[in-house]
């Protein structure tokens, strides 16, 4: 089982660069996200004028009243992967897939979404991190336009270095692809970077790719014990790399 990285004496030595997850690890997952499912669902239910569509449309993404289901699809995959889905729930009642498709590209694009609520002070930490030298990167399932956003709105964004975003070409998690670009941008080896994730999807990338991984919350101590170790925040981190 993974300890807190505050107990893993120098596990942090050789670190050259960190990637981070977004939503789950920087940003509050729900308080961004639940209202932007609910209005993509209620828009496609309001064009069908079908109210009973969007229970269905929200269990495929897995999305209740008040959170993303942990690892669920709306949790881990790219907007193109839960378009999909809904489009799916959309044939699965008998309509056409090119109607289907309009009505769930156009609802998506109109959603609305929630706060960018910050997982403990992510500016200070961040500044710290570039402070003492380190490459800071960014993966994550969602679309680079709302990431370059929600970067803005923490006030990091000019601090990261690189991204791999779920509508980039290439590979998106948990392909270990994603980690072999950030080692490859910056010339390190895999014992030099780290992950930094919330979901299994995330930890499944790390260990695809050879990079160790810290799951942020206390949580992870039992719900992903293959973790190499556990952060409440990733202000914990940078508070390890000034001491």
């Amino acid at each position: 089982m993974g300890e807190r990285l505050s107990e893993v004496p120098g596990f942090l030595n050789t670190v050259k660069g960190i990637v981070f997850d977004k939503d789950g690890t920087l940003v509050d997952l729900d308080a961004r996200w639940v209202s932007f499912f609910h209005n993509f669902a209620g828009g496609i239910a309001t064009t069908f004028d079908d109210a009973t569509l969007i229970n269905d449309l929200l269990d495929a993404v897995g999305v209740d009243a008040q959170h993303l289901i942990p690892n669920g699809p709306a949790a881990v995959e790219t907007g193109s992967e839960i378009r999909d889905r809904m489009l799916d729930v959309l044939t699965d009642r008998g309509l056409t897939v090119d109607e289907s498709r309009s009505v769930v590209v156009g609802a998506y694009r109109q959603a609305t979404f929630g706060q960018v609520k910050p997982l403990g002070d992510v500016t200070a930490a961040f500044d710290t991190l570039d402070a003492v030298g380190l490459k800071l990167g960014i993966a994550t399932a969602d679309d680079r336009h709302n990431t370059n956003f929600e970067l803005d709105s923490l006030g990091v964004r000019d601090l990261v270095d690189s991204m791999m975003c779920g509508d980039d070409p290439g590979p998106v998690k948990p392909d270990p692809g994603v980690l072999d670009h950030f080692c490859e941008h910056w010339a390190m080896t895999s014992s030099q970077l780290l992950f930094v994730g919330d979901s299994h999807q995330d930890l499944a990338t790390a260990v695809a790719a050879n990079v160790r991984f810290v799951a942020v919350a206390p949580c992870a101590a039992s719900s992903m014990p293959e973790a190499d170790a556990w952060i409440e925040s990733v202000a914990e981190l940078a508070a390890l790399f000034s001491r």
